[in-house]
């Protein structure tokens, strides 16, 4: 493990990781010395053992970091009305949501000490609450809601991976009360606060808008008050990455500093020890970010680097930051912002070592052909991460960010610029504000029109992970191709396995029927045939995210139940090709059914009502209509019924099971079991037309 250490140390270290929740046991603590032990005397697995110990080490490491919670944690007090005494520990955003480190538990007139984070919501707010603000609050405490559907964003994980496992929600702040200011990190409170709202004070006093709110998402990494619509048309070209803080912006913002204090003739070494200072304050006032993090390390590496004359193995390095992160923070990991920032920086740091080893010294090559080297590099790179969390493929990126990449570096230079000189004048800080709002508006205005061709971007499906692996393993093999026979053998394996592994894996893959209810406020059953076809009962906007991670444009059949109390239907006319609509519903004059009507007719799309026992087939599940009783399906051997928000298998009359958002389990025998999608979620039910498997989404 000599040659890059610290990339196998990473590479073994983050399978653990990936393994923590599947493999964890207390006893892999003792097979860990074991292996350690073992390394010392066997000389021929010595590379073995220490390798799996590693992996291991991730696993518990983890594990232990996720999973196992003192008995004074706050995620044992769920459940229950309680009063909360902590202290906030992030600057708010808004003051409607805070998220407070707690110290002191007051239930059933008992008093306990307690850790943990939770996040307090308010509909409405008075009080301006700031970090360090010791709070007393009382209301009920639960633990955060998962995803309720297919596709959605899991929320609680994402909370849970910050070390947020608890919530409560308030109707206002009339059960909440400072205790006392100014607690917290004196650092944090005294130093990079005012820093933070100096800035932010700057950028408000001469910009505004949205100007302002791209301005602060560079460089401060507050995107929170830019508009959906711009967020979006920056995913949609690729350049999603400008928004958030990245190595591109650290990287500004320590050529800035260094230029600046060698200008001002202070001595190389000072001015080495100067930047770096000021990198990690600034890492600090962007929230130590993974990518800031990430990036502030290796500028810091290699600025003491040019300092002790070291030649530095920049896969090793950007290997090394990664190792940083997750010895902090394991569940880094799984962040988007994380695989997007490290899986960039590798691919342009390999890819050049081998396609554009030695580049030529010319303006063309520096400013043309080098930069169209690195934009190809990040995208093939990022690629895969981008389709698998934003079901999208950028075609314009890579030309993109030739032209957007050096808009937003002189950006980020006058945001510094129009904050130092607001010190020494508001008059000239307004000068290079008002440079500064020409080049974001050129920014925005260009990304948003590009955002608009129909070519800019392909929506694709959620790819799987082995097509990650896949891609990722032939992405190394082909760079490696020309000057490893080793590389070239191996190509030539792994080209001849993966069409063969596509090819059986479909012909084995056994010919099931999904049904899909989700949580939703309407009555919405998608149904998913062997051979691909779609059914849709009803439905509303919740499919969406399910629909955009499978990558699914249109549905072979809807069957409305109720479309005039359901104008979610009009949404699905509007954005999905359906190929045939089923009208179960009693007919009605109000506005949306016969906006309904009318774009079916204006679409084309083949319209048939249904009524009392008809009958029809789409092949292969045969479908019976009944007032009375509801739809009855059949798939096979297999049926089950629909009717209004219930869903009987095989029956009403004789059901095993029964999904629904409104039963109560006193209602039926207890040999039926219940399933509530309200309560918990979407139900999936698989089969393969004679058995049948259930489980919550």
């Amino acid at each position: 493990m000599s040659r890059r250490p610290a990339l196998k140390l990473v590479i073994f270290f983050s399978i653990g990781i990936l393994l923590s929740s599947v493999i964890y046991s207390p006893w892999l603590f003792f097979l860990i010395l074991s292996c350690l032990v073992g390394s010392l005397f066997l000389a021929r697995f010595r590379d073995y053992l220490l390798i799996l110990s590693l992996i291991l080490t991730g696993v518990v490491y983890s594990y232990n970091k996720s999973h196992l919670f003192p008995p004074n944690h706050i995620k044992n007090f769920t459940d229950k009305k309680l009063t909360i005494e902590g202290v906030i520990v992030k600057e708010p955003t808004r003051r409607t949501s805070i998220i407070i480190d707690s110290r002191t538990i007051y239930s059933g007139g008992k008093k306990y000490k307690s850790i943990g984070k939770t996040k307090i919501d308010m509909k409405k707010s008075s009080l301006e609450y700031r970090y360090g603000d010791r709070i007393c609050v009382t209301g009920f405490l639960k633990e955060v809601k998962g995803r309720r559907n297919p596709g959605e964003f899991d929320y609680r994980t994402w909370l849970a991976r910050r070390g947020i496992h608890t919530e409560m929600r308030l109707k206002s702040d009339r059960f909440i009360t400072i205790l006392s200011r100014d607690e917290g990190n004196p650092f944090i409170r005294y130093v990079i606060l005012p820093l933070k709202n100096f800035i932010k004070q700057s950028f408000r006093s001469t910009l505004s808008g949205e100007v302002e709110a791209f301005l602060g998402g560079i460089m401060l990494g507050e995107r929170e008050n830019l508009r959906a619509e711009t967020k979006e048309a920056f995913s949609k070209t690729g350049v999603y990455h400008i928004l958030a803080i990245s190595g591109l912006h650290v990287g500004v913002v320590a050529f800035i500093f260094f230029i600046f204090f060698r200008s001002v003739r202070l001595p190389f070494l000072p001015a080495v020890f100067c930047c770096i200072t000021l990198l990690v304050i600034y890492a600090f006032i962007t929230g130590l970010r993974p990518s800031v993090v990430r990036a502030t390390i290796m500028s810091t590496v290699v600025l003491i680097g040019l300092v002790i004359e070291r030649n530095i193995d920049l896969v090793n390095l950007i290997s090394f930051a990664a190792l940083i992160i997750l010895l902090f923070n394991p569940h880094a990991l799984f962040d988007v912002s994380f695989q997007l920032s490290f899986s960039a920086t590798l691919s342009i740091v390999y890819f050049l070592s081998k396609v554009y080893k030695n580049p030529k010294s010319n303006s063309t090559h520096r400013y043309l052909i080098s930069p169209f080297f690195v934009s190809i590099a990040a995208q093939l790179g990022t690629g895969p991460v981008v389709a698998y969390y934003f079901h999208i493929l950028p075609l314009l990126s890579i030309f993109i960010n030739l032209l957007i990449i050096p808009m937003v570096t002189l950006s980020i230079a006058l945001g510094f610029t129009t904050t130092a000189t607001s010190l020494l004048s508001f008059k000239i800080s307004t000068m290079f504000a008002s440079a500064n709002y020409l080049i974001i508006k050129f920014i925005l205005n260009t990304v948003g029109f590009l955002s608009k061709l129909k070519f800019s971007h392909l929506s694709v499906p959620k790819p799987p992970f082995t097509f990650i692996i896949s891609y990722y393993l032939l992405y190394i093999l082909i760079l490696n191709f020309k000057d490893s026979l080793r590389a070239r053998k191996w190509l030539i394996i792994v080209l001849l396995v993966l069409p063969n592994y596509a090819l059986w894996n479909r012909v084995f893959k056994p010919e099931r029927l999904n049904v899909i209810v989700f949580s939703s406020r309407q009555n919405c059953v998608l149904i998913e045939l062997p051979n691909k076809k779609r059914i849709l009962l009803d439905g509303d906007r919740s499919i969406r995210p399910y629909f955009e991670e499978k990558g699914i444009k249109g549905l072979d059949a809807l069957i409305m139940m109720a479309p005039y109390d359901n104008p979610d239907i009009l949404f699905l006319l509007k954005n999905y090709r359906i190929e045939k609509v089923f009208d179960y519903g009693i007919p009605d004059n109000s506005k949306t059914y016969l906006e309904i009507l009318r774009l079916i007719k204006e679409k084309e799309i083949e319209y048939r009502s249904v009524g009392e026992l008809d009958k029809m087939e789409i092949h292969p599940v045969q479908i019976e209509f009944s007032k009375k009783m509801g739809i009855n399906f059949r798939y096979r051997e297999f049926k089950f019924l629909l009717s209004e928000n219930k869903l009987f298998i095989p029956d009403s009359l004789s059901p095993e099971v029964i999904v629904t958002d409104e039963l109560k389990r006193g209602d039926v025998k207890e040999s039926v079991q219940v399933y509530h999608t309200v309560r918990n979620g979407a139900v999936v039910i698989k089969t393969d037309g004679r058995d049948y498997l259930l489980h919550f989404e």
